[in-house]
């Protein structure tokens, strides 16, 4: 191989790492602010709050949490 084909091959590695550092970075992000939801959501539950209230937020939880399944997922592959 000659070197511009080689330099070729790493500039392009070089780019290919880049994004996926940058995918990484937003699955991140991702991740920490559906967990932020679910801390808030979490906090907003009190005593008075009534069944169907309730029965939304576990809802919402539940959502959230299979989003953060499918980030974990993302950053394994």
């Amino acid at each position: 191989m000659s070197i511009s084909t080689t330099m070729s091959n790493i500039n392009r590695i070089q780019k290919d790492i880049a994004s996926l550092q940058k995918q990484l970075s937003d699955e991140q992000r991702k991740e920490a602010q559906l967990s932020g939801k679910i801390n808030q959501i979490k906090r907003s539950v009190t005593k008075s709050t009534s069944l169907s209230t309730l029965n939304s937020k576990m809802s919402e939880i539940s959502r959230h949490k299979n989003d953060i399944s499918r980030c974990n997922s993302k950053k394994a592959d």
